[in-house]
């Protein structure tokens, strides 16, 4: 049975809130990065289009939030636009003291530093968030050890039996049910390698993975693979330390990159369909979904 959705100005508010912290993160890192090798920023704005509040900082900046909060960026001297293009004739038009500070005149490797520091800090963010997880309430932990087995399912057919412990899939590490879970998720009906421990001893075997169409209690649906295994080991939650947490966090941080990265691909080798992984509509609605359910929009990372 369907749920209702939670409604479209929540849907709105929800998207928009993790859009303005994933944006303000990104446009941070360009800034911070481009402050360290002394370029002018002239405009650190979140959205865009006409200035609603805002506020010059000693350094000359100007902080803005705009009318539209589809995004956001940050402008440097010497741009002719918010995607940093550099404007006509620089270099008759600047003085030495200007081009010193404009980073259409930097050294190509601290551009090209400018430029990744968003992407990254976007990345680093999402490791800081599983490490304030991790800390706080522990690291859970089952691990993938066979329980059952459906009848006719690919399991079955690639010699699975109780007591297993399977190790990788698709050539990816397998410590827990969750990793088991999310790469099997993205090869329905796909042809993959399995390696499995029994008895002390590892097996290999290839199997096509059969195909679940799940629905979610909003009505989405998802095209994932299914391998057809019970997993009922009781679920752990270990308590980590800094130094552990750490590692954790660049793990899973990774592992999410790697699924959106096998998906994006398979995507562009026609395998999967475009509309399994949706565009900014789709995007907006499971975010306010997830609000709608944690109250907190960025909850799923925890899933």
């Amino acid at each position: 049975m369907e749920t209702d959705g939670p409604g479209l100005i929540f849907t709105i508010l929800s998207f928009l809130l993790a859009l303005t912290i994933l944006v303000f993160v990104h446009e941070w890192g360009h800034y911070i990065v481009a402050r360290f090798f002394k370029v002018r920023v002239e405009v650190f704005s979140i959205g865009f289009g006409r200035e609603i509040y805002g506020w010059t900082a000693k350094s000359g900046t100007r902080w803005k939030i705009s009318l539209l909060p589809l995004g956001g960026y940050v402008r440097f001297f010497g741009d002719a636009d918010a995607a940093s293009k550099g404007a006509a004739n620089l270099d008759s038009t600047l003085s030495a003291e200007e081009r010193a500070v404009c980073f259409h005149f930097k050294p190509v490797g601290q551009r090209a530093a400018i430029v990744a520091a968003g992407p990254l800090i976007n990345f680093l963010f999402a490791i800081l968030i599983y490490f304030g997880l991790f800390m706080s309430y522990g690291q859970p932990v089952q691990p993938p050890i066979v329980a059952g087995l459906a009848p006719d399912m690919p399991a079955q057919a690639a010699g699975l039996q109780e007591g297993d412990r399977i190790l990788s899939v698709a050539g990816h590490k397998i410590e827990d049910v969750r990793d088991l879970v999310r790469t099997v998720s993205l090869y329905p009906k796909m042809a993959v390698d399995i390696t499995f421990q029994r008895d002390g001893q590892r097996m290999d075997s290839r199997v096509t993975l059969a195909e679940d169409l799940q629905v979610d209690r909003f009505g989405n649906e998802y095209r994932r693979g299914l391998l057809g295994v019970q997993l009922d080991a009781p679920t752990e939650i270990r308590t980590v330390g800094p130094i552990e947490a750490f590692g954790d966090s660049v793990s899973e941080t990774l592992t999410m990159a790697r699924m959106m990265l096998t998906a994006t691909g398979q995507v562009i080798m026609g395998i999967r369909s475009l509309d399994d992984l949706g565009g900014p509509v789709k995007i907006a609605k499971v975010t306010g979904e997830q609000a709608s359910l944690d109250g907190w929009p960025l909850s799923s990372l925890w899933r």
